[in-house]
């Protein structure tokens, strides 16, 4: 083997050598970027239970109660009678 073939040989690997570490850096930016947009759409998923919950706390839940106290009522035993005679008379 000659000085040349060893040139040439040694250029070759250095190429290999180049090619192998631009793409690992591509790998690492994939795996980065894939990472953040795991995170952000984590991020909004808590955001739209938590959002849901809210809600659900703080405006459903009183008027749930408000339902049922209003149902469990006198008053509502009369209500729904007048809503049963309503519907019997258009045939529902």
């Amino acid at each position: 083997m000659d000085e040349h073939d060893y040139h040439k040989l040694h250029s070759l690997l250095k190429d290999v050598q180049d090619a192998v570490e631009e793409n690992n850096r591509m790998l690492k930016d994939m795996r980065r970027e894939a990472f953040i947009a795991w995170l952000i759409k984590t991020i909004i998923w808590v955001t739209i239970i938590g959002g849901m919950v809210y809600f659900f706390i703080n405006y459903l839940a009183p008027v749930i109660d408000a339902y049922n106290n209003l149902t469990g009522s006198p008053e509502a035993e009369g209500f729904r009678l007048l809503l049963e005679q309503y519907g019997s008379q258009f045939g529902e």
